[in-house]
Formats: structure tokens, sequence, C-alpha cells
């Protein structure tokens, strides 16, 4: 709602280019033409609410695994998305190789079974902490592997 409408639903593909534009931009560019990127108007609204942190362009990382999540949610509601479209696809391309972030793994070595069995035969007390420390560990490996952040968001409710 920083819009100040309500988002048409099922999204349509120029939303979906816009939430990229939005997110992925060209930080130089942004010095010469102010229009570039998220306008100021919507980022101080998102801000306000404690929906945007970032200052600047959002991680390319971070923008797939939005869309993907939106994706999710109209394949649950039995929606076809724009998320499979070329020019939703070709814009990500684009807006990826125009970054300036290096394109690094942010953890040398990946959790693999036979860590994650590791670190569950610490939780085999009949604990309840070791209870919930097996399930974090299982939820987070379950779900295609979590930052730390959103697993230590995680809520019963």
């Amino acid at each position: 709602m920083a819009t100040g409408t309500p988002l048409p639903w099922p999204a349509p593909e120029a939303l979906a280019l816009k939430f990229v534009a939005h997110h992925l931009w060209d930080s130089a560019r942004r010095d010469t033409d102010p229009g570039h990127g998220m306008p100021d108007n919507i980022a101080a609204v998102l801000r306000a609410e404690g929906l945007l942190r970032a200052d600047g362009p959002h991680a390319p990382a971070t923008v797939r695994r939005r869309l993907s999540s939106w994706a999710t949610l109209h394949h649950w509601k039995g929606v076809a998305g724009p998320f499979k479209s070329p020019a939703l696809r070709s814009a990500i391309r684009l807006a990826v190789r125009a970054t300036a972030r290096p394109r690094t793994r942010k953890s040398q070595k990946a959790v693999t079974a036979d860590v994650l069995e590791r670190l569950l035969a610490t939780c085999a007390s009949d604990r309840l902490v070791d209870a919930r420390d097996a399930a974090l560990l299982l939820v987070a490996f379950a779900s295609g592997g979590r930052r730390r952040s959103e697993v230590a968001g995680l809520r019963l409710e």
C-alpha cells in the first residue's frame, strides 16, 4: 500500500517489472537521473512502515527470492502470474549485469546432509530445548536453506 492504492490481483507483468526496476537500480545512474530506481516518496512510506531498510539497490538474490515468494503465492491461489514471462526474466538478467555487486557465495561451505546429521546428533536428549533446536535445523534445511535471520525470526504463530 505504499503506492496509496491496493495492488491489483493477480499481479500484472507491468507491476512485476516495476518491482524489479524499483529494487535493482544502478546507483551511478541515480546520481544523474533522480527518477531512476524507487521513487523517494514510496521509499519514505516503506521506511516509515518498517518494510524497507536498504538505502541502495537490493541484492539480486533478495529480489529473486521475493519474486519467487510472490510466484508461490500466485501458484497457491491457482493463478498464473507473470513470473515466467520472457520480459521479466530479461529485465532481471539485465539489471543483475548492471549491478556493481560481485557475484560470490557468502558461505564458503554449504550445509550438507552429513553436516546436518552431526548437528542433529547434538540434539538427541529429551530436553525441550533440544527438540526446538532440532526442529529449527530441520525447517531451515528442508525449506531450501534459510538465512540465519529468517530462522531466528520464525514464530510459532
